[in-house]
């Protein structure tokens, strides 16, 4: 499903939070997330940097050029921020 995704959407009670893994494998594939966010959302998530949030979205962010940066600013983010080393790191 991931391979051939062109973009990953997914919503949340409140807002995104840092216990909601389903979207960190589609962001370390590269793929563009649409969702929502709230002051209680991952610190390093910032919509038009590595994530769309639907509440401050406009048609300019659904651009292939925008959505392929996105993405790609997403992996490297992902694999920044929650990688099990960067788990790992937690305890050293």
């Amino acid at each position: 499903f991931l391979m051939k995704a062109q973009l990953f959407v997914a919503f949340f009670p409140k807002g995104i939070r840092s216990n909601n893994t389903s979207v960190y494998a589609p962001m370390e594939k590269g793929l563009p997330l649409i969702t929502n966010m709230d002051d209680y959302s991952p610190s390093w998530l910032h919509h038009g940097v590595n994530v769309l949030d639907i509440n401050t979205m406009n048609n300019d962010d659904l651009g292939s050029t925008r959505m392929q940066t996105i993405g790609e600013q997403a992996r490297r983010d992902v694999n920044k921020f929650v990688s099990w080393e960067s788990l790992l790191n937690i305890f050293n």
